[in-house]
């Protein structure tokens, strides 16, 4: 064998042996297996399977939450898996299979963090638990199929009207479609620029609203989509929402038994609607 020879067949077993550890370490776990620091870039993806808070952190290959479990009574025990992303980038996009995801969203403080962040290739929520979006930017659509109840994890929910959900999508730039399908143990607010922080999102494509139908017990509010700009068209179909001050370039929808909720005040009733409208009835 010729020194040529013996030196790429060296080559070969090297480039093979590098990419077999490469593969067996592709996936961080955050926090089991380390916290990356500010600045920090993660390849090969993420795993959350407890609190994982992130600041200015950049990730290849996506992310995926784990479920929380039933939490024991205190002192807490069981995991609880957030992504808590403050400001960074993500790219091969976010699967929530069941736990809490915050992004530009600051937990501690209950506030904004005004700061970029980035999801490129949409988000799968399935059965989330709580989800706050806030000021992001996500390519890709977003989906949510389903949710899980508090009280189901929590022993203290019980029957307590205050104990629900609120999946708040604010001020985000989201350039794919937004559907929402079987969400009935959550408040699912799209846009709702007279309360909170909540601004209307711009939504580069259509929204969906299916078999979501949950009210709050202490006032019987449902869902909202309000303050959006949406270029496609809007469809609530089998479900409770306030739909109200929207700039539609599609069609708005309500189909199937839709309740839309009056507007309260300081929320204007109706929409600007280039299409079709079946929402706003005289």
């Amino acid at each position: 064998m010729t020194l040529r020879n013996r030196f790429l067949g060296f080559l070969a077993l090297l480039v093979f042996a590098i990419g077999a550890q490469a593969s067996a370490a592709a996936i961080t776990k955050c926090p089991s297996g380390g916290t990356p620091s500010p600045g920090s870039v993660v390849t090969g993806g993420l795993e959350v399977d407890d609190v994982c808070v992130l600041t200015d952190v950049t990730i290849y290959g996506g992310v995926v939450v784990d479920a929380v479990p039933p939490q024991p009574a205190p002192p807490q025990t069981a995991p609880f898996p957030l992504l808590e992303l403050r400001s960074g980038q993500v790219y091969g996009g976010i699967v929530n299979n069941g736990g809490f995801v915050f992004l530009g969203f600051n937990g501690e403080t209950g506030e904004p963090t005004n700061q970029p962040v980035t999801v490129d290739g949409g988000i799968t929520l399935n059965r989330p638990l709580f989800d706050i979006f806030v000021g992001a930017t996500i390519r890709g659509e977003l989906r949510m199929n389903g949710s899980t109840s508090l009280a189901s994890i929590f022993p203290d929910c019980g029957s307590d009207p205050f104990c629900f959900a609120s999946d708040l999508l604010c001020g985000n730039n989201i350039y794919g479609s937004v559907s929402v399908t079987d969400v009935d143990s959550h408040q699912v607010i799209i846009g709702d620029p007279n309360e909170f922080f909540c601004s209307g999102n711009t939504i580069h494509g259509s929204v969906f609203m299916k078999d979501t139908n949950f009210t709050r017990l202490f006032d019987g509010e449902g869902g909202e989509i309000e303050g959006n700009r949406v270029t496609g068209s809007v469809h609530v179909d089998h479900s409770t929402a306030e739909v109200n001050e929207n700039t539609v370039g599609g069609s708005l929808l309500c189909t199937n038994g839709t309740v839309i909720q009056p507007s309260r005040p300081p929320d204007q009733q109706g929409n600007t609607v280039r299409g079709k409208n079946t929402c706003d009835q005289p």
